[in-house]
């Protein structure tokens, strides 16, 4: 499971980006952290994944309420 956090991780990281809209306000999109991790079995979904954007005013300043401890990710809670 460690491998896979680290994966999304990765990932989320590389997908961040920022540009201003068509009135000139800049937009980011920024990964604050994961909020949950679930263990799908890999022979039947290898490479599954599920996100969700949400807009949140300040989340870096908020991230430790946001965010679970790695440890208490389900997957993790779970065992596996």
């Amino acid at each position: 499971m460690v491998s896979a956090l680290t994966a999304v991780k990765r990932m989320a990281k590389s997908a961040e980006h920022k540009y201003k809209n068509n009135e000139g306000n800049p937009v980011h999109f920024q990964f604050i952290g994961v909020v949950d991790l679930i263990y799908l079995h890999e022979k039947f979904y290898p490479e599954e994944v599920w996100y969700e954007w949400k807009q949140i005013l300040t989340p870096m300043e908020r991230k430790h309420k946001l965010i679970p401890r790695e440890k208490d990710l389900s997957a993790f809670r779970n065992g596996y």
